[in-house]
């Protein structure tokens, strides 16, 4: 998330336990910036600006209309700005709940509190195009309320936040205009997937390339028939299906990002996973290095090498060329195979079978 020059107001209490039928409350972290930095906030209608750790209330009033910025190196006390009836907009964008903002050394972090529900159409429509199939939606909402619940309960309450807006947790952009996106999520509310210890991770990804990967292969987590990878020929309506043209790198920055000594006379897939993703990749450079296929991804940037679905490899002149598919880690729900599946007649629960085998659908509250 990109805001104007700013810098913010918060509080993170810890969250209060659900009543039945009531979705627990998720803290987002929006942003941190420097003391320099300055944040646009608005609200359309009453609001109050409190002292989040004595909840004295310190301002109130109707349609705020302000630049928020903290000109020391630190907060002399945590804020939580409250809408009443109207909206809350963060550099022009709404957002539900009640914003909150703390120090953080010499920064300060800009959290977000809300409903679970009304912090997932924001979820999907950051992830998903709102042309998508109605049933790959509500599956995509489902993994998200699986992955923010498994969040909230590994970090815990006294935590001042438990995802991120960005790619390390789930692309979050607010308040969504089109009402495909809550509806998706209110067709089906409270639903995640379990397994036997629990909520599952929830992950999900763009494009597998034809087989989802092993969480136990990637991430290291223990096995488990929820987690494994399973074929899926429905996300070749991908445009990221197979890398076309291949993608290529410049040789000098391989180099200086995989910390090699020379440049390499050649590079080689020395092992195969079981769907086919690059397991362990060879530079041979003076002297060779050879890495995991997820560490070659994250030294040279997931968003420049998409996947680990590597099919050859070659240094050509001063670049380094991938020939493969897909896009993002492989693990879970394959967000075009569920397109694909739901073009085909799947509903979201066909689509949360086949990619999470053996995992319950249920509902929380």
């Amino acid at each position: 998330m990109r805001f104007l020059p700013f810098l913010l107001l918060a509080a993170c209490g810890g969250g209060s336990t659900p009543e039945p039928g009531h979705p627990p409350e998720i803290r987002v972290l929006l942003a941190t910036f420097a003391p320099s930095e300055a944040v646009e906030l608005a609200v359309d209608g009453a609001w109050r600006l409190l002292d989040a750790d004595t909840g004295e209330d310190l301002e109130s009033g109707r349609d705020l209309r302000r630049s928020i910025a903290v000109r020391s190196t630190r907060l002399s006390r945590p804020l939580r700005l409250v809408p009443g009836d109207g909206r809350l907009l963060i550099e022009g964008r709404p957002y539900p709940g009640h914003l909150l903002i703390r120090a953080n050394g010499e920064r300060a972090d800009l959290i977000l509190s809300t409903d679970l529900e009304d912090y997932l159409p924001g979820v999907i429509a950051g992830e998903m195009s709102a042309k998508f199939h109605p049933a790959a939606l509500r599956a995509q909402a489902v993994m998200a309320r699986t992955y923010a619940r498994h969040r909230m309960k590994e970090r815990g309450d006294d935590v001042p936040w438990h995802v991120t807006d960005d790619t390390r947790d789930q692309v979050y952009i607010g308040q969504p205009r089109d009402p495909v996106f809550a509806d998706a999520v209110q067709r089906t509310r409270g639903l995640i997937l379990t397994g036997a210890a629990g909520p599952l991770p929830g992950w999900y990804h763009s494009t597998c390339g034809g087989h989802t990967a092993s969480a136990h292969e990637v991430f290291g987590v223990p096995d488990s028939p929820a987690l494994v990878g399973v074929p899926c020929g429905y996300c070749s309506i991908s445009p990221r299906f197979r890398w076309d043209p291949p993608i290529r790198l410049p040789l000098a920055y391989v180099v200086e990002r995989l910390g090699l000594t020379s440049a390499p006379a050649a590079v080689t897939v020395t092992e195969r996973r079981r769907d086919g993703r690059a397991g362990r990749v060879r530079f041979e450079a003076a002297p060779p290095v050879e890495l995991t296929g997820e560490d070659l991804r994250f030294r040279l940037g997931v968003e420049k090498l998409r996947s680990t679905r590597i099919h050859r490899i070659r240094v050509e002149g001063d670049a380094v060329v991938f020939e493969g598919g897909g896009s993002g880690h492989g693990v879970g729900l394959c967000q075009w195979g569920a397109e694909g599946m739901a073009r085909a007649g799947a509903s979201a629960a066909d689509i949360l079978t086949h990619y999470a085998p053996g995992a319950v659908l249920g509902r929380i509250y």
